[in-house]
């Protein structure tokens, strides 16, 4: 029971963070993450990893989807060793996939997105 509370309470505030997407240009893996602050967290990923990475999106509010999205990408994802710490947030992405994500949260945000 305590267990599916904090899941549920995890739920409810993550809600209200916001997803990103960053680029590693190092090892050409994205991370698919959430956080209040995004630019913050990339300048800790940065740090922690001694590489300069790319935020390529932010999607405001939109946190809850990121485990949404690591289910669908769970082929792709390669763990990542950060002082010692696995990371499971980092995949093998192609354009087409980063088009798809982009595409999906327009789609939850109900904003038509044209094709390109």
């Amino acid at each position: 029971m305590f267990f599916k509370f904090i899941v549920l309470f995890c739920l409810l505030f993550s809600e209200y963070k916001d997803l990103y997407l960053v680029y590693n240009p190092q090892t050409e893996l994205y991370k698919i993450g959430m956080s209040n602050n995004p630019e913050r967290r990339l300048k800790e990923i940065q740090y922690d990893l001694d590489a300069e990475l790319k935020l390529i999106a932010t999607f405001p509010e939109m946190g809850y989807m990121e485990n949404r999205l690591h289910k669908i990408f769970a082929a792709q994802r390669e763990i990542q060793d950060i002082n010692g710490v696995q990371s499971r947030e980092w995949f093998c992405l192609n354009p087409d996939d980063v088009y798809f994500i982009t595409h999906l949260i327009m789609e939850q945000r109900n904003i038509p997105l044209h094709r390109r």
